[in-house]
């Protein structure tokens, strides 16, 4: 008994890891880019703002970008009327480096605190990284999801 319990745990322990760590925020269990709570979609994609209004998002307030890393952007504004909060980044890489930390940190913040760029209550409990921009959504990753779904 002893022996076989020791040969389930040399097996096991030889199909846990290759020894190359992956990036738990760029990878799922499927190989989509998609987890719970966040996407990582279109990396070689180059996004403006004016290719998001041209396919339905509704901008309503520009704003600072001081504490969003190196973003040149941060938009808020609605899309199938739900709000989603726009971050714009040079490329993809940078803002998987630069935004992705603070966008983290928007998500993990419960319900009653505040938004960093918003002062209401936090809505965003999922995040887009698509291509150039970083997406905050409201209640769900498809809102996001489905506009990117719509761009060139």
């Amino acid at each position: 008994m002893l022996t076989a319990v020791f040969l389930v745990a040399v097996v096991l322990a030889a199909c846990g890891s290759d020894g190359v760590e992956s990036d738990p925020a760029s990878s799922d269990s499927a190989g989509t880019g998609v987890l719970e709570d966040r996407a990582f979609l279109r990396e070689d994609a180059r996004f403006t703002m004016d290719d998001l209004v041209a396919h339905g998002y509704k901008k309503s307030k520009e704003f600072e970008t001081d504490t969003l890393g190196s973003a040149s952007e941060a938009w808020y504004g609605f899309f199938e009327q739900k709000d989603i909060e726009v971050w714009v980044f040079a490329s993809h890489e940078e803002a998987k480096s630069s935004g992705v930390p603070i966008a983290e940190t928007v998500i993990s913040k419960d319900a009653g605190q505040t938004d960093p760029l918003i002062p209401v209550v936090n809505r965003y409990p999922a995040f887009v990284v698509a291509g150039n921009m970083i997406m905050l959504c409201e209640r769900q990753l498809a809102t996001c999801e489905a506009l990117v779904e719509k761009l060139p």
